[in-house]
């Protein structure tokens, strides 16, 4: 019986050695984006590695200072420091630009429109709205025109 009890033993001791070999833990590095960043390139490194643009993650950042002040800017300064560089700019993501054609101000509802394809006028008049319910629509703009970077391309189809 003890002999049985071995043999099992040692049959699942070189399954289990065998599936771990198999196993490989694989995880994506994220790097700072120098050639896409704004400050160090911590949002626009996480972006890369999510695949997203990195305007999101700039403003989820921005976000989160103004609710965690002290500590995420501590956070966001330590993530520059141990996180290393790259220099290569991922470019199959969508981007949200600030176009200055056709735009009134500084180019972000002209931006936003483009990139949700809606309608200008609509995302004007959700600013418009903003601002008399509350005001963060001036907050919300300032913020998006501090972070979105301005289109290099003079004449976008604006629908």
């Amino acid at each position: 019986m003890t002999k049985k009890i071995k043999e099992t033993a040692k049959k699942v001791t070189e399954k289990v050695k065998n599936s771990a070999k198999k196993v490989k833990l694989s995880f994506n590095k994220i790097n700072r984006n120098m050639d896409n960043r704004i400050i160090s390139g911590v949002a626009a490194g996480i972006a890369d590695n999510v695949k997203i643009d990195p305007t999101w993650i700039r403003l989820l950042f921005v976000i989160l200072a103004l609710q965690f002040f002290p500590i995420f800017i501590l956070l966001y300064f330590v993530a520059a420091l141990i996180m290393p560089k790259t220099e290569t700019e991922v470019t199959n993501t969508k981007r949200l630009y600030r176009i200055k054609e056709h735009s009134i101000l500084g180019g972000v509802t002209t931006g936003l429109a483009h990139y949700f394809q809606i309608d200008l006028v609509l995302v004007r008049l959700l600013f418009l709205f903003s601002i008399a319910f509350g005001g963060i629509g001036i907050l919300m703009y300032i913020i998006l025109w501090s972070i979105t970077p301005k289109s290099d391309i003079t004449a976008l189809a604006i629908v």
